[in-house]
């Protein structure tokens, strides 16, 4: 089994991908906490996978809690894959400490934090899904035979990156920049697409309730691009994954 979280996509589309290469079912982490189907033990011979975008050089919250209630037996083989604009840091030594892993691998995807940077042109996306591609493969065939390696960049300075950077973001993470403008139509979407569900809408306009893990899939699916945050973000170009 494997399971994902994913905020505007690219991860979820990896798990999916993933999931078909080798003739298994992706599910996604929210909705599974959400139908209190969480798995309580990974059995000796079955294979699990979880996959995830990275967050400040580490793996979100919300997979931590998700796996850190997961019992995985002897013999049990267990996988990991993380999307990233760039490096993943130390990510997977700090995973290991959760969760026993058996391999890991990192895989450069189009970057969605819109806080920190607009999308990428059309060409470089088009370019890192192909590369992806590719990589799946052979993430499939690795996996199907079960073997063991790490295949990741991890960049400069990871452990400072993942022990502290990772550390201040957790911490200070908030909602309280994301405003709706005028322009935005009141469609729900933002609500719907929410995997925390953070959002309300009231009077039409949609309300965050200081859950959010600033996954961005609110800002980036909407339709108008009516959300905000703070100053830094009216006229970037928006992305959410489109094969």
């Amino acid at each position: 089994m494997i399971y994902y979280f994913s905020g505007t996509g690219n991860s979820k589309w990896i798990a999916l991908e993933i999931a078909k290469g080798i003739s298994d079912e992706a599910v996604s982490i929210p909705d599974a906490i959400k139908n209190n189907s969480e798995p309580k033990t990974i059995k000796s011979g079955e294979t699990f996978g979880i996959i995830f975008p990275v967050y400040a050089w580490d793996t979100p919250k919300i997979v931590k809690e998700f796996i850190s209630k997961i019992k995985i037996e002897d013999g049990a083989f267990v996988f990991a894959v993380c999307t990233c604009g760039g490096e993943c840091g130390n990510l997977f030594k700090s995973l290991a400490k959760i969760i026993k892993l058996n391999s890991g691998y990192s895989i450069l995807m189009p970057n969605n934090y819109i806080v920190l940077g607009g999308a990428y042109s059309e060409d470089e996306i088009k370019s890192r899904i192909a590369n992806a591609k590719e990589f799946i493969a052979k993430i499939c065939a690795s996996v199907s035979s079960k073997k063991s390696e790490f295949v990741f960049h991890k960049g400069g300075f990871a452990w400072i990156k993942t022990a502290l950077i990772s550390l201040m973001f957790n911490k200070f993470t908030s909602d309280r920049k994301f405003f709706a403008e005028n322009s935005c139509s009141g469609c729900g979407l933002c609500s719907r697409l929410c995997p925390v569900e953070n959002i309300n809408l009231e009077n039409e306009m949609p309300v965050w309730n200081h859950k959010c893990i600033q996954c961005m899939a609110c800002i980036q699916h909407c339709p108008k691009e009516a959300i905000q945050y703070g100053k830094g973000t009216k006229d970037k170009v928006r992305y959410f994954f489109r094969e």
